[in-house]
């Protein structure tokens, strides 16, 4: 065999390969809110970065989210006002707990990726929004997701429905606890990242 077109690895199996660097790139979801009805943040849980949910975010991107989410829950009163005029004239489009689309926002979003060595962090410019949804109990959620990610707005608005409805379902299992005692625990926080890493794989 002719050795120049043999990888390194086999001619020596045994030499340590160079680490592949994943390409770094905004997170799909960069967090979701569960506000309750006084407005009162119950759980904020950010994603930095695609698959590294378990990383908090620095503290300055911690607030850039928060002022987006704040921001947005003016539209959830709005919203709100509406419907209740539209279910006093019987539209029955005022029953759906889907909010969709509140505001845009302009976010600056690090996002760390582990290389051979250590670690690298990108900085990006991204446009999102925050969407929501309300429950019966006015228990507000709210998901920062980033603008066009799908071709379709159907499949878009498919995937953020379930993801709101299955976030929703999560807080009603945790409350439902005789032992409940808030969403600030590691197992809530897991379940929510399982259902949002979960949805983020569907956006295409």
């Amino acid at each position: 065999l002719d050795r120049k077109f043999l990888s390194p690895a086999a001619i020596n199996p045994l030499r340590p390969q160079p680490m592949a660097v994943a390409e770094p790139k905004p997170p799909s979801v960069a967090c979701v809110a569960f506000i309750g009805s006084d407005n009162v943040p119950l759980l904020i849980r950010s994603f930095p970065g695609v698959g590294s949910a378990e990383a908090g975010a620095p503290r300055a991107q911690e607030l850039e989210l928060q002022l987006a989410l704040f921001s947005a829950l003016d539209q959830v009163g709005l919203h709100v006002q509406a419907c209740e005029k539209a279910q006093q004239k019987g539209d029955p489009r005022s029953l759906d707990t889907y909010l969709g689309l509140l505001s845009p926002a302009i976010l600056e979003l690090e996002v760390d990726i582990k290389v051979e060595g250590g670690s690298k962090t990108s900085v990006f410019f991204e446009d999102y929004n925050v969407f929501a949804h309300i429950s019966t109990s006015q228990l507000k959620i709210l998901a920062v997701v980033k603008d066009g990610l799908c071709k379709q707005k159907q499949t878009e608005e498919s995937v953020l429905r379930q993801m709101l409805r299955q976030l929703n379902q999560l807080y009603v299992d945790a409350a439902s606890n005789p032992f409940f005692a808030g969403l600030e625990t590691e197992k809530f926080r897991r379940r929510v990242t399982e259902v949002v890493e979960g949805c983020a794989s569907r956006f295409q």
